[in-house]
């Protein structure tokens, strides 16, 4: 298994956003951004306040980008949460790479000093990769929501001590 680590994001990570933005890798979402919103979610990226929010690169053993994940501040059942979302680029697909990126970003997550309890992610319903990701990683159903995309399924993990709220 290649070794992984993640590193903040930096201003040359905008490619990384680019050549994540094709119909198949947005299927899942709303599809492809134009050119200038995904300098817009560069720039934002960039611009993360880091007592709320954290992006990275996911970097393959040469130190190559394959894929990004974050967290930022969310309220999830009354509460202050970190919710996470990531991709990873067809050429590393299927070789655990989001798996072991999750890892990475969850261990972050527990040490961040905001102490938040809970990570979640709302992987579509249908996109059996992300829930895959998300069940390897622990984390377990927290029901249906209604998002900006169709067919959203919430689901939660522990980041802290706190126990999980009953669903």
């Amino acid at each position: 298994m290649e070794t992984l680590r993640l590193r903040p994001w930096s201003d040359d990570d905008l490619p990384l956003l680019r050549a994540a933005n094709t119909a198949d890798m947005t299927t899942h979402l709303n599809g492809p951004e134009s050119a200038q919103q995904v300098e817009e979610r560069h720039r934002r990226y960039l611009g993360l306040d880091p007592t709320e929010a954290r992006m990275f690169a996911v970097l393959d053993a040469h130190d190559v980008p394959v894929g990004a994940i974050g967290y930022w501040t969310v309220e999830w059942r009354d509460e202050s949460a970190f919710e996470t979302g990531w991709f990873v680029l067809p050429a590393a697909q299927g070789r655990g790479v989001a798996s072991r990126a999750l890892a990475l970003l969850i261990e972050d997550a527990r040490a961040h000093p905001a102490g938040l309890g809970y990570l979640v992610a709302f992987p579509a319903v249908e996109n059996a990769a992300s829930n895959g990701v998300c069940r390897r990683a622990g984390f377990r159903a927290g029901g249906s929501v209604s998002r900006p995309v169709p067919r959203i399924r919430a689901a939660l993990a522990r980041v802290g001590t706190r126990p999980a709220p009953a669903s």
